[in-house]
């Protein structure tokens, strides 16, 4: 299960990352990423949801944090510092 904070961080750095990139509208940023927009729209809604591949296709699109990401998918704080290492 993820939890509140992790899917929360993730949905502020989607809006950050989408305001840098100059894709503040969905139609936008589906294009950019290639994820069909309806998809988009519920994935936003239930971050949960999203795909490894949907994942990979928004970072290619818009560059989001890899310490969000991975917090996202449930990597702890000293796990991802040991990555980095």
């Amino acid at each position: 299960k993820y939890d509140d904070y992790a899917k929360e961080s993730l949905l502020r750095e989607i809006r950050k990352c989408q305001g840098a990139a100059d894709l503040m509208n969905g139609k936008l940023l589906s294009d950019a990423s290639g994820i069909p927009y309806q998809t988009l729209m519920r994935r936003l809604q239930s971050p949960e949801n999203f795909t490894m591949g949907e994942i990979r296709k928004l970072h290619t699109a818009i560059n989001l944090d890899p310490f969000v990401l991975l917090s996202f998918l449930g990597y702890s704080k000293k796990e991802i510092k040991q990555l980095q290492e």
